[in-house]
């Protein structure tokens, strides 16, 4: 593969039901646990992961947010709720890595 050619994989997970909040607390831990361990083998490097936030000054509206792997783990809950939003309002969120 060549520096300009990029592979996209997409996972997608469907959340509902009457414990909503406790399912998309499950799926964004399970998420920051994928992103850990692929950061810590060799053959990946995860550049950081963008997560869909809701604007505070214009509800409705969405902006990406880019988290690098230091800021997840030193901001963990913080990562965690935002991850867990975005579920909850089925956006997508993207991790960007390097092979």
């Amino acid at each position: 593969m060549t520096s300009e050619e990029s592979i996209d994989i997409r996972m997608e997970y469907a959340i509902s039901g009457p414990e909503e909040s406790r399912a998309a607390e499950t799926f964004s831990k399970a998420v920051l646990s994928d992103i850990m361990m692929t950061n810590d083998t060799e053959v990946h490097i995860v550049l950081g992961v963008s997560i869909p936030v809701e604007d505070v000054r214009h509800r409705g509206h969405w902006v990406k947010e880019f988290w690098t792997c230091h800021n997840i783990t030193e901001i963990q809950e913080q990562f965690l709720d935002l991850l867990k939003s975005a579920a909850v309002a089925q956006k997508v969120t993207e991790a960007q890595v390097l092979h």
